[in-house]
C-alpha cells in the first residue's frame, strides 16, 4: 500500500487489502485500518487530490458476534475465596506460595470490589478520586469523571472526562462497597492526584500493570474473568431484576443498544402471545 499513489489506490485494491488482513486473522486490525484509510481518503478528496472516497464502497467486515458472558454469584463466591488465598500468600497454579519480597497487593481485591459493586470501565475504578467519593450521603455514591489513558511524549495521565459524554455519571453504592472504599480510605497515603487507587509509589497505576498482576491473581480456573466480566454481571443483574434502561444508564452508555448486545447475559425475553397461541389447540 505504500507504494501506491492517493489516486492509485482504488476500491478494489483497497478491498483487496483490508480482506487480506481479516483472513490473516488480524480482524480488529483490518477494521482499524479501514477507519486510518478512509480519513486519509477523505482528507484527500478535501484537497481536491481526488474525487471520491474509495473506502466507502469496500466491502464491509463480518462481525463476530459472541453471546455475552457474566459470573454468577456461584462463580463469584469461588473466585473470591481463591483471591483471599492468593492476597494471602497461598500456593497457586502450581507455582510456590509467598515466602519473602514485596507482599501480594490487597487492593487488586478492592478494586475488584469496586467493579463489582458499580460496573465501570477498567480505567474508570483506576481514576477513582476521593473527592467523587461521597461515603456521608445518604445512600453512598461514586462520581466517574475521568479515565487513565497514555499520550504520546507524556505517558500516562488522568483524563479529565470520561470515555464519552454518557460515561460521566453518578451512582449509588452498595453496602459492600462503601466498607471496602472506608479500609482503603483509612489505610490511604496522600497522593497528588487524590487517587483513590495509585500505584506503590501514589502515581497513576498503569492498567496494564493491574492487568498483568489480576491474571496472576485469578489463576487458571478463573482465567475468563476480567473486567468486562465484571460489567457484563452488573449490566445482567441490573437488567433482570429492573430494566436493561436501567443497566445502560449504570454502565454509562448513551442507550441499551450496546448494552443489550454486548453486556447482558441473558435470551430476549418475548412478550406473552399466550391466549393468542391457544387458537392453535387441537
Amino acid at each position: 500500500m505504500g507504494g501506491l499513489r492517493v489516486w492509485e489506490a482504488s476500491t478494489s485494491r483497497l478491498d483487496a487489502h483490508i480482506k487480506r488482513i481479516a483472513l490473516d486473522g488480524h480482524r480488529e486490525k483490518a477494521r482499524r485500518q479501514r477507519v486510518i484509510l478512509s480519513e486519509m481518503m477523505g482528507m484527500a478528496v478535501r484537497h481536491d487530490a481526488i474525487d471520491r472516497n474509495p473506502v466507502r464502497e469496500v466491502a464491509d467486515l463480518p462481525r463476530k458476534h459472541t453471546k455475552p458472558r457474566a459470573a454468577d454469584i456461584e462463580v463469584l463466591y469461588e473466585l473470591r475465596q481463591h483471591l483471599d488465598e492468593w492476597v494471602n500468600g497461598a500456593p497457586l497454579d502450581g507455582s510456590p506460595g509467598y515466602t519473602y519480597g514485596p507482599k501480594r497487593n490487597q487492593r487488586v481485591l478492592d478494586v475488584v470490589d469496586v467493579e463489582l459493586g458499580t460496573g465501570p470501565r477498567p480505567g474508570e475504578a483506576l481514576a477513582l478520586i476521593w473527592s467523587d467519593v461521597d461515603l456521608e450521603a445518604m445512600p453512598p455514591r461514586v462520581t466517574f469523571s475521568g479515565t487513565i489513558v497514555r499520550i504520546k511524549g507524556k505517558g500516562l495521565i488522568r483524563q479529565p472526562r470520561t470515555k464519552s459524554d454518557s460515561g460521566y455519571r453518578t451512582v449509588l453504592i452498595p453496602p459492600f462497597v462503601v466498607e471496602t472504599l472506608r479500609r482503603v480510605q483509612a489505610e490511604a497515603t496522600p497522593n497528588e492526584l487524590d487517587l483513590v487507587f495509585p500505584n506503590r509509589d501514589g502515581g497513576i497505576w498503569d492498567p496494564n500493570n493491574f492487568n498483568r498482576l489480576w491474571k496472576q491473581a485469578r489463576g487458571d480456573k478463573f482465567a475468563w474473568i476480567t473486567a468486562k466480566t465484571f460489567r457484563k454481571t452488573v449490566a445482567t443483574m441490573i437488567a433482570t431484576v429492573h430494566s436493561p434502561e436501567d443497566a445502560a444508564r449504570q454502565l454509562g452508555h448513551a442507550g441499551d443498544a450496546v448494552t443489550r448486545r454486548h453486556y447482558i447475559d441473558q435470551p430476549t425475553q418475548a412478550p406473552d402471545f399466550t391466549a393468542t397461541l391457544e387458537r392453535l389447540k387441537r
